[in-house]
């Protein structure tokens, strides 16, 4: 590759073309330069440039790119540059770090806040104080503010962080300021010496076979000194052989169930025999196997060793005559035998170019194309079709690539010389061959004479204006090429050149987009080509294009630049804007067929709220992996990265799929396709039995009202014990059936709804009674029994995961970083079922509800705080009712559950809540406390309105906490106790209701979330008390 002065013999017909207007708002121009050439060319590459007073820009193209009119032997050269307004100006360039925080393993996210007058372009890691360097990434990664003062988020391996590359931070103008990415990185993680401590190292499977097949494995290994179990860290292997030197990385996890490190990785089918060359990334490090005992290397099998690409074994040219009503010409090529003894050959592409012309055929072929043979050794037929009349002269292959199934390959240019790990030539067995190289044409009939080039019809472009920060992307542009002397050469097809500032380009291959029969006259073919264009490219200034590579029967080419399309009428600017609204996903973590946690990654993630999984394939996992029924959900979001959990088992592809529910907004749909794992998962180690947690246990209870009598329940040791349907504390509730509520969609609310009833006289009254029970607020507390810190819960995001089971999501946390997740699922029981929960078998009553609450990692100021869970329950009627009563109630259970209760009664209706004393914290079932915090909160306490506030504390935890409660409506026959704490309408007299109570029951445990029980019962109110209990009767009967 090199530049005009030393390549061809050029000549600068105008120091400065053309300068036309471009974006006025911003008073850009378009710089057009011209040169002839005298050649011949020999299709290398050539480097375009625009230079400034201390910057430029600079790109490497080969042909036909620039190329306007002429042949081989002379020709012009013309191109157009974008010519910013600042270009040659000193600009500044201001930048602090804001943010740094890990995301998995070995990424890191960084997040800056830049100013430039002319706005930013790109970040690189680069070597040294030049320009020149890897691009991670450019406006895409804008989170907030635009270009000129924004921030912007990079995902950056750790690799880089620990290396002593310089970040460079690149203005439109391609001026840039640098820093050694070691001065940004703050970790405190330990020295690379730590691995002079392992202790263990061992494999699922210690020696593996690859002949012809990739084997799946997993390491696992742990260190002799305590360190943190975050390590950023992957293990590594070579994926392809020991000359193409490409490492595979997979990321390494720490399994807490077997206090092990461990990654999942695969080796690839017929490496080298022998012990595996695998090595662990940390910082910027790889520990090579080599230092490791013999002890931990894996031992490979492989009696088909196949590191090399696939290879041309033999190789004729060949010439057809094609006659037909439609087209007349000759086919010319290669018959090539391919060989890939082992892994097989899977695709292919060969370019090849006219000598005279410069006309271009790039074929691709696959196993599809085989004309004899296999994958394995193979004839295919590679060529192109010679349109009569034609003019004659010699074709070359100018590059070569061919891929092997496990992704060997061996490539061959003209214009590039192989580097170390990429000298795997195809024409390995023909090196000194020079004639096999090139074919020869004659053409028999050939065109009169033609003295100029072919040339461009029409030229549209669609759509003329794009956000390149929408999912759509796509420009598409027709255009239409003729010769009236000769013909058009329609299989050497033109390439359209999109360019932005810093002479960016893309390339828009394209094809004849009609039905159009190729005649022996070709002087009009239509073409088209279409691009998704990469995210932000040519914001904010625009893009112009340009067409290259028409060629005719006379061996001619011509070219457009955007000078000249804008010249001749045609349109060749596309204005772009970028909004940075819609939610777009460009990566993902490494992924295998057992699933777990996924990392995508993207732009736009903030607002996204639900998350969308497309299986191909619905699979049931193995016996060796529990079975997943959880739904996915996002447990973990930065604007440029988010983490879903409980992906499923697959061995299939996956969609996914984001939305944002304000504005009903979509993200791009998303592919992946994860390797195929082993299924094998080694369980902990059995260790002596430890000693049962201490839990509280309920003090007997007095067995009130003779537990109901014989048929409702009995006296034991703990108080009475209920026959079902019967429960309570003297068991005069009654479990009712109901049908499943409706679930609320935004928050873990419930409302229920009880069947209308009628008295003796058949007259109704209509009372509406509405119970809620809400989630306040969750609270640290001090050591000392002070409020450290109070999280208001905000908005939820709710997901259906079957007919019976609603999931309810919210965090808390005022750093973005350090948030907590509160993970609430809601199940609906129709039936009587036993259930277990911290080694405790719980009793499900048909039409009852339990909830499971998980709380995330939190925080902690101080390790001898506390978390507190405060809820707030309350019971309301419109009833106004004279005799009308309120009471609150808070104790034991009699039931050996070994809990507390709540009950919250207005005359014939109560609201009674369950508060299990036992979670499971960090894994471990422990022992819970609730409170009742009326007077602190302030609890509302009127005939018609009751309140109360529930405190339920969770011990310090590291990793999460578990509660596990349920709820159930129960209907009550005695009337609210004459009680101290009894609040009566004044004309009761502070008296009972005149007519035993008729109430319903909705059973309340702790970790409840926002739940609104709207209970509308229809009742009469009876003159006699007989009449009541006969109608009280007539429902436990059904009941029963």
């Amino acid at each position: 590759m090199s530049n005009f002065s030393n390549s061809i013999d050029t000549q600068r017909l105008n120091n400065v073309f053309d300068d036309i207007p471009f974006n006025s708002e911003q008073d850009n121009k378009i710089y057009t330069h011209n040169f002839q050439v005298d050649g011949p060319y020999n299709f290398k590459s050539i480097e375009y440039g625009l230079q400034g007073r201390q910057n430029n820009y600079k790109k490497i193209m080969n042909s036909p790119y620039g190329f306007l009119y002429g042949n081989n032997t002379q020709f012009n050269l013309s191109s157009s540059i974008i010519n910013p307004s600042f270009f040659f100006s000193r600009l500044e360039i201001e930048s602090k770090f804001t943010f740094y925080s890990e995301i998995r393993g070995s990424k890191f996210i960084l997040r800056v806040e830049v100013t430039s007058e002319s706005g930013i372009k790109n970040f690189k890691s680069m070597e040294n104080q030049n320009n020149e360097g890897s691009i991670i990434c450019g406006i895409e990664c804008l989170i907030t503010g635009d270009i000129y003062n924004g921030i912007f988020e990079i995902i950056v391996e750790n690799s880089i962080l620990n290396s002593e590359l310089l970040f460079g931070i690149f203005d439109q103008a391609n001026q840039f300021i640098n820093i050694p990415f070691i001065y940004i990185s703050n970790q405190s993680f330990p020295s690379v010496e730590l691995f002079e401590n392992f202790n263990e190292l061992s494999y699922e499977l210690e020696s593996i076979n690859v002949t012809n097949t990739i084997v799946a494995n997993r390491v696992y290994f742990n260190f002799k000194d305590k360190v943190p179990i975050d390590l950023p860290l992957n293990f590594v292997t070579q994926k392809k052989s020991l000359l193409q030197n490409n490492l595979k990385s997979f990321p390494v996890v720490w399994n807490s169930e077997i206090q092990l490190y461990q990654s999942d990785f695969y080796v690839d089918a017929n490496i080298y025999h022998g012990e595996l060359t695998y090595g662990f990334s940390y910082k910027n490090f790889i520990i090579d196997h080599s230092i490791f005992p013999k002890s931990f290397q894996l031992n490979v099998t492989s009696h088909n060793m196949d590191s090399y690409g696939p290879i041309f074994k033999t190789i004729q040219k060949t010439y057809n005559v094609i006659s037909s009503e439609d087209t007349y010409g000759k086919f010319i090529g290669w018959n090539i035998e391919i060989e890939d003894l082992h892994n097989g050959f899977e695709y292919g592409k060969i370019t090849v170019r006219g000598l005279i012309d410069s006309s271009l055929y790039e074929i691709e072929f696959t196993t599809s194309d085989l004309i004899s043979g296999d994958s394995f050794f193979g004839m295919y037929e590679i060529g192109f079709l010679i349109y009569s009349p034609c003019k004659s002269q010699s074709y070359v292959i100018t590059d070569v690539f061919l891929n092997d199934t496990i992704g060997h390959y061996s490539r061959y240019s003209n214009d590039r010389i192989p580097d170390l790990y990429d000298s795997f030539n195809p024409f390995i067995n023909f090196l000194d061959d020079f004639d096999i190289y090139t074919i020869t044409s004659v053409c028999e009939s050939e065109p009169d004479f033609d003295t100029t080039p072919p040339e461009l019809k029409e030229f549209t472009i669609s759509p003329k204006s794009i956000d390149v920060g929408s999912v759509d992307r796509k420009i598409t542009i027709t255009f239409i090429t003729g010769d009236l002397e000769s013909s058009i050469v329609p299989n050497s097809n033109p390439i359209v050149y999109l360019s932005s500032v810093g002479l960016d380009i893309l390339e828009c291959k394209s094809r004849v987009y009609t039905a159009t029969k190729f005649s022996t006259n070709m002087t009009n073919v239509p073409y088209k080509c279409e691009i998704d264009l990469p995210i932000g490219f040519g914001y904010p200034y625009g893009i112009i294009v340009s067409v290259y590579g028409i060629v005719n029967s006379y061996n001619y080419f011509r070219g457009y630049s955007s000078y000249d399309l804008g010249q001749l009428g045609f349109p060749f600017t596309i204005n772009v804007n970028y909004s940075n609204i819609t939610p777009l996903i460009t990566g993902n973590s490494e992924m295998n067929s057992n699933g777990g946690d996924l990392w995508i990654y993207g732009r736009c993630f903030d607002g996204v709220d639900s998350v969308n999984v497309i299986y191909s394939k619905i699979q049931t996992p193995p016996p060796q992996l529990p079975t997943n029924n959880k739904t996915e959900q996002i447990v973990k979001i930065y604007p440029s990265a988010i983490l879903i959990s409980n992906i499923k088992y697959t061995t299939g592809s996956y969609t996914i799929l984001l939305k944002k529910s304000q504005g009903n907004i979509l993200s791009n749909e998303y592919t992946i396709k994860p390797w195929i794992a082993i299924p094998t998962i080694r369980r902990p180690v059995t260790e002596p039995p430890t000693q049962s947690p201490i839990l509280p246990t309920n003090s007997p209870q007095e067995c009130k009202n003779n537990c109901g009598g014989p048929n409702k329940g009995k006296c034991v040791t703990t108080g009475c014990f209920c026959i079902s349907p019967y429960i309570g504390l003297d068991c005069s509730s009654i479990v009712i059936t109901i049908p499943q509520p409706k679930p609320n969609s935004t928050e873990p609310n419930l409302s229920i709804d009880i069947p209308s009833n009628d008295d003796d006289d058949g007259e109704i009254s209509l009372i509406t009674f509405k119970s809620i029970i809400n989630l306040v607020a969750i609270r640290e507390i001090t050591f000392d029994d002070s409020v450290y810190k109070t999280h208001r819960f905000e908005k939820w995001v709710s997901t259906e995961i079957n007919e019976k089971t609603q999931q309810y999501i919210t965090t808390i946390g005022d750093d973005i970083n350090n948030q907590t997740i509160v993970n609430v699922t809601l199940q609906w029981f129709d039936k009587e079922s036993n259930i277990t929960f911290a080694q405790q078998t719980i009793k499900m009553n048909p039409s009852s509800v339990k909830y499971t609450i998980e709380l995330s990692k939190y925080n902690f100021n101080s390790a001898l705080n506390r978390l507190q869970l405060v809820m707030s329950a309350q019971l309301e009627t419109n009833s106004n009712d004279d005799s009308i009563c309120s009471a609150n109630e808070f104790g034991d259970t009699s039931t050996g559950d070994d809990s507390n209760y709540i009950k919250i009664q207005i005359d014939q209706h109560s609201l009674y809540g369950r508060l299990l004393k036992r979670g499971i914290i960090d894994n471990r079932i422990v022992s819970i406390s609730n409170s009742i915090l009326d007077n602190e909160m302030n609890a509302i306490k009127t005939p018609t309105k009751s309140q109360s506030f529930i405190g339920i504390d969770i011990p310090h935890y590291s990793v999460s906490s578990i509660i596990d409660p349920d709820f159930s409506v129960l209907l009550d026959i005695l009337p609210i106790s004459d009680s101290s704490n009894s609040k009566c309408n004044s004309k009761s007299g502070g008296g009972l209701s005149s007519a035993q109570l008729a109430g319903i029951i909705i059973g309340a445990v702790g970790f409840a979330a926002v739940i609104g029980i709207s209970v509308t019962y229809n009742f009469v109110k009876t003159k006699q008390k007989k009449s009541f209990e006969k109608s009280i009767q007539m429902k436990t009967n059904k009941i029963a």
